[in-house]
């Protein structure tokens, strides 16, 4: 058997990171090997039957969630009403119906997901047996608040209608200690920091851009660094895919605009499986060529080889950012193998996040005059 290459950046904890992401770095692509690494033994994978009632439970509610070929027809659908009654056997028809009694037949859609999405977690918390872990499913929407939080108070703001109740910290004790991070009492370390270095960045070019970039940077080492020492195998990697996808709609979209190389490192986040150098090296390529001869080297060939030609030939990013949700759905579908583990919630509310915000795409689109063609590309379909 061969030995598979340890990326150099790996070596210093060789049990917990070999063979595992595919690495692409120092001119040389390292292999995704999942089933190896699992085979380690390092690493928790639906293995605790402490959740073998929640996974029977989800399993018999998976079937109430919108199939993914069923967003071609309701993108078809001639108003917004009708994408919701060709919803009647999923959740989504009783919060419509609610909606419509409630405020004498005006809907409000944003009020029907962001419900949905209260479900989802109230769901999620009540079977958990393991909340430290879960609760990192939803402290990207304490970072969200802090971020709101820092421009509101900084750029003169009122974002109150903007927080998400969806994090593991009020929205309001958010508010009332980023004001003076340094004293606060009551924000978790990691929210305390991502305050801070989120101000200091706005304090040196008043850009409310670097808010965004400097608390995303906190977030991503801090889901990451916990993911992994908790050993939860699908948290990290998603953690993981989710900065290198980040980094390289980043990467193209500055290409795209032909920025300089060095606004790409200025917006790069560290934490993903493909390294700033490496990029640095494609930079000065055009894209056809990094398509070809670098992205088809990573995991991430599909979502590259089918975006960038249609970004070429419709010059919109729409489909690109939508075919991320592809990667994450692939990712997910090896956890339909397992019977348990807390593994059945996170795919469960990864499923949920994308059928939402799919959810929002058709009905704003129908909202906005947008043609069922359109909707579909943004959905990360492309019309035949």
């Amino acid at each position: 058997m061969n030995q598979i290459p340890v990326h150099p950046a790996l070596k210093k904890d060789r049990n917990l990171d070999v063979a595992f992401f595919g690495s692409v770095g120092m001119g040389s692509v390292y292999p995704v090997d999942f089933d190896l690494y699992l085979l380690s033994g390092q690493w928790r994978w639906g293995d605790d039957r402490r959740y073998t009632y929640a996974a029977g439970f989800i399993r018999t509610i998976e079937h109430r969630m919108i199939a993914p070929d069923r967003f071609y027809r309701l993108a078809e659908a001639r108003r917004t009403e009708d994408v919701f009654s060709m919803l009647g056997d999923t959740d989504y028809a009783q919060a419509y119906q609610d909606d419509m009694g409630a405020s004498e037949a005006v809907y409000d859609i944003n009020r029907i997901l962001s419900d949905e999405e209260k479900r989802v977690k109230t769901l999620v918390d009540s079977l958990s047996q393991d909340t430290e872990v879960t609760d990192l499913l939803f402290v990207p929407y304490d970072y969200f608040n802090v971020k709101l939080a820092v421009k509101s108070i900084h750029r003169g703001m009122d974002a109150r209608e903007s927080f998400s109740e969806l994090g593991t910290v009020s929205p309001l004790t958010i508010l009332q200690e980023v004001r003076d991070p340094e004293k606060s009492g009551d924000l978790p370390d990691h929210l305390r920091e991502a305050a801070i270095v989120a101000r200091d960045a706005y304090d040196a070019e008043k850009n409310p851009v670097d808010i965004d970039l400097a608390v995303d940077r906190i977030m991503y080492e801090y889901l990451i660094s916990q993911a992994k020492k908790k050993r939860e195998l699908l948290l990290y990697k998603l953690f993981v895919m989710e900065v290198d996808i980040t980094n390289i709609l980043t990467f193209l979209r500055l290409k795209w605009l032909k920025e300089p190389q060095a606004a790409f490192s200025e917006g790069y986040i560290e934490g993903g499986s493909i390294e700033l150098s490496r990029f640095i090296e494609e930079y000065p390529r055009e894209i056809e060529e990094v398509e070809t001869d670098f992205f088809v080297k990573t995991e991430y060939a599909d979502l590259t080889g089918d975006g960038i030609p249609y970004l070429k030939s419709a010059t919109t990013f729409s489909r690109l950012e939508s075919l991320m949700d592809n990667e994450i759905l692939r990712l997910l579908d090896r956890v339909r193998l397992i019977n348990f583990g807390v593994e059945v919630l996170i795919d469960y509310f990864y499923r949920k996040n994308i059928e939402i915000q799919k959810l929002r795409t058709v009905v704003l689109g129908k909202e906005n005059g947008l043609g069922a063609d359109d909707i579909k590309m943004r959905l990360g379909y492309v019309a035949k």
